[in-house]
């Protein structure tokens, strides 16, 4: 199990403020891995980081039928993260907004993913 106990972050003014831990950890650890794109820093492992960006520019259905299990792919390498589910998908002009459940070990949570169609 990955240590839970971490620096917080403030993903809106770019600062860490604390530390963090439990339930808080895992929801910052979630939101830093679907930020992170796959495969484009050497500091992380090929199996650190989100493809979701993949998606842009490419057909609603492949983006209906591809995003789930990369988001899921994404989170569930945490070993603390249990599982993703009940997945909801809304086309809303530009973007496509997917809500989900994050189940781990230390409780669920709502999360959403906004991306830019690109089209």
């Amino acid at each position: 199990m990955e240590p839970s106990l971490t620096l917080g972050l403030d993903f809106e003014r770019g600062r860490i403020f604390g530390e963090v831990d439990g339930l808080a950890a895992v929801q910052q650890a979630a939101k830093l891995a679907l930020e992170t794109p796959r495969f484009r820093h050497v500091i992380f492992s090929g199996e650190y980081g989100s493809e979701v960006d993949t998606l842009r520019g490419k057909h609603r259905d492949l983006i209906r039928g591809e995003l789930e299990r990369l988001i899921a792919e994404a989170l569930t390498q945490d070993d603390r993260i249990e599982g993703v589910e009940d997945f909801s998908l809304e086309f809303s002009g530009d973007e496509v907004i997917c809500q989900f459940t994050v189940v781990s070990a230390e409780g669920s949570f709502t999360m959403e993913r906004r991306m830019e169609l690109g089209v």
